[in-house]
């Protein structure tokens, strides 16, 4: 995408490519492993973090693993290794709150000989599986309902220095989905009581599962991340195909046995964040239709909405949609079909398209 927006968790950290540690390491130095946060682009993602700092009002939760072997991270939640035998492997939620180093778990301290300790970030702060099995898969998984923005930071490496003193790593966290909201309006009062109260919203033929690959570290060493998200989706799969109820915006409950009344004003009333995928140029007369949604109202069933994609020049949205936030504006008409506009953006700015879509 054009201008990936992430996030920034200041550790103590410079990236590097994989390896693999295997020689013997010396007890810990006694040097805890201590992290702090900021945010260097505030997303607008209902879900996620939008402050520019940490703060005790708003703190930031993320999920950091730990370990002492390049780009492997098993460990044992009963017994983590703690650095005291040379080895690290962990996973702690580490809380962010006011901009000062945090520590990632009490216990937690770089080996004595300055070794390396590799990390890796992910939000939110749970619900991620550990897919290793001790072989070729070396992977994490999560489940998202439509309602978290899940974002991951890849490898990144920490070690003590010789003076004594803990580098400072940067963990950059990447948006893996894509963020719709929706808008609806219509045309006068008699459209409204034609068409009846709008029920229920439902993103259709979409991967509720996601899957990283961990096995290897994505080319973000440049400070230009906005290049980067490519490299990022490049270690993403999707699985587990269903279809994603829509959330209200104004209380987060399912978009779902609503009696929302239609006015003439559009209005923002519901979001999904769901799994993105590549879009290709379409014509007029034969659109690619990206996102499907089906829509039921008091007096209707089953309307089906394509949206097919468009940038803010007008040309057809070609490439990933990880990232990116689509703003849909539905027009529910007298002549009983819905139009709807788009304004595509990268979760901060973007373009506008319209579509006409039958039910």
């Amino acid at each position: 995408m054009k201008n990936s927006h992430y996030i920034l968790l200041f550790l103590s950290i410079g990236i590097l490519s994989c390896q693999n540690d295997s020689s013997e390491v010396p007890p810990s130095s006694g040097e805890p492993i201590r992290v702090s946060a900021s945010i260097n682009m505030p997303t607008l993602t209902r879900s996620a973090y939008n402050l520019g700092v940490p703060t005790f009002d708003k703190p930031f939760d993320a999920m950091v693993w730990a370990s002492t072997t390049s780009c492997n991270f098993p460990f044992d939640h009963d017994s983590p290794d703690n650095g005291s035998n040379g080895i690290v492997g962990c996973h702690s939620t580490v809380n962010f709150q006011n901009g000062t180093y945090q520590l990632t778990r009490d216990d937690l301290y770089y080996p004595s000989d300055n070794s390396n300790v590799y990390f890796i970030g992910l939000y939110p702060n749970s619900g991620w599986v550990d897919d290793h099995d001790g072989g070729s898969n070396v992977s994490t998984s999560f489940t998202y309902t439509g309602k978290e923005d899940v974002m991951y930071a890849p490898q990144v490496t920490g070690h003590r220095n010789a003076s004594g003193s803990p580098t400072h790593p940067s963990l950059h966290f990447f948006h893996l989905l894509t963020w719709l909201r929706v808008e609806v309006y219509v045309e006068n009062d008699d459209v409204a009581n034609t068409w009846g109260d709008l029920q229920s919203m439902t993103l259709h033929g979409m991967n509720t599962t996601l899957e990283i690959d961990v096995s290897s570290v994505p080319d973000v060493s440049s400070a230009d991340f906005a290049t980067r998200q490519g490299n990022i989706a490049s270690k993403v799969s999707f699985c587990s195909p269903s279809s994603l109820h829509l959330w209200t915006t104004d209380d987060d409950t399912e978009f779902t046995g609503q009696s929302y009344r239609l006015t003439s004003s559009p209005t923002e009333i519901a979001y999904v964040l769901c799994q993105p995928v590549n879009a290709t140029a379409g014509t007029d007369g034969n659109r690619t239709n990206e996102y499907v949604l089906q829509l039921s109202t008091a007096h209707r069933t089953g309307i089906t909405v394509n949206v097919d994609l468009k940038t803010a020049e007008g040309t057809w949205f070609e490439g990933s949609t990880m990232g990116r936030q689509f703003i849909i504006t539905l027009r529910f008409t007298e002549s009983g079909y819905v139009s709807a506009s788009a304004s595509v953006t990268d979760w901060i700015t973007g373009g506008y398209i319209q579509t006409d879509v039958t039910e």
